[in-house]
């Protein structure tokens, strides 16, 4: 006996029965060369679209994803943003770390209030410093936004990243399940035990019950390969410590290459063995795959 696959769908049929059978005889094409393998069944669900339709979003043409359920209208997110020095710098890219961030976290919220979900934002560097709770309203956009915009305009603290604090204080905080979206360059993570300790928190909040996000915002040309506008021996300052270090960029970048994309795989390894999603982000590029992730994400937790 073959495995059968069953390929369900529900009111796709868009009220008509030759749509239907058109949808039927397009999956019978697409299978078609694995009926040596599989027993293929098409599973069309006819329903009463007066009562499949959630009643708040009858009659409305603004929404794109209509939730059927009162518990489905009850999703929570909460933007992380790392607010901290190094946040500041652009390297090759049009806009800092900080901006990228500031941006698609207003993208983030935008989508989730047009889809009344309720979002919130927490800013962190050195502690958790702001903090602007959940809520659904339209109207709700102004404060995240008005948080956002002071965020970027507010001269950076000279003071170590401090997200694995800031994630465990929020672990407590969050009551209800939520999608919570970090946008930091992580860059906690360079120093001892940074990495493991930022683990930690992020699997407590999983534990919890929450979806979690991770997006590590770099400067891929200069922050990854150490690709500097000249290979003369330069000075390097952390902003958050101020250390320096002078390096012939030419001689250093292999090492710096190989140490960089390494921190980058334990903490994709890390995350991903506890179900967290984690991308690279080059500020430099487009942030169409992180609205593609994000919206993938929302999905689940919606």
């Amino acid at each position: 006996m073959k495995p059968l696959v069953i390929f369900e769908m529900a009111n796709n049929h868009m009220g008509e029965v030759a749509h239907g059978q058109a949808v039927i005889e397009a999956f019978a094409r697409a299978v078609d060369t694995y009926r040596d393998d599989f027993d293929f069944g098409f599973k069309l669900q006819y329903r009463d679209l007066d009562s499949f339709v959630h009643p708040a979003a009858k009659g409305r043409a603004d929404i794109k994803y209509v939730k059927r359920f009162e518990e489905e209208t009850n999703l929570r997110a909460l933007l992380v943003l790392d607010t901290s020095a190094s946040m500041h710098y652009a390297g090759s890219a049009a806009m800092t770390k900080l901006s990228y961030g500031a941006t698609l976290a207003a993208a983030f919220a935008l989508l989730l209030l047009r889809q009344r979900d309720a979002v919130g934002l927490a800013l962190f560097d050195a502690d958790l410093h702001a903090l602007v709770p959940p809520r659904s309203v339209q109207g709700h956009l102004r404060p995240v936004i008005a948080a956002l915009e002071a965020a970027l305009v507010a001269e950076a603290r000279p003071v170590p990243t401090a997200a694995a604090a800031a994630l465990a204080g929020l672990a407590d905080r969050l009551s209800r399940r939520s999608l919570v979206v970090v946008l930091s360059d992580l860059y906690e993570t360079e120093r001892p035990g940074g990495a493991d300790a930022l683990l930690q928190s992020l699997r407590r909040l999983r534990h919890r019950g929450h979806e979690v996000l991770v997006f590590r915002l770099l400067d891929a040309a200069t922050e990854r390969g150490l690709d500097l506008p000249s290979d003369r021996p330069v000075t390097l300052i952390d902003r958050e410590t101020n250390e320096r270090v002078t390096l012939t960029p030419m001689h250093a970048r292999a090492a710096f290459t190989a140490a960089a994309n390494a921190a980058a795989d334990h903490l994709r390894r890390g995350c991903l063995d506890h179900g967290i999603a984690y991308h690279d982000l080059d500020v430099a590029g487009s942030p169409v795959d992180a609205l593609v992730a994000f919206l993938n994400a929302r999905r689940r937790s919606g």
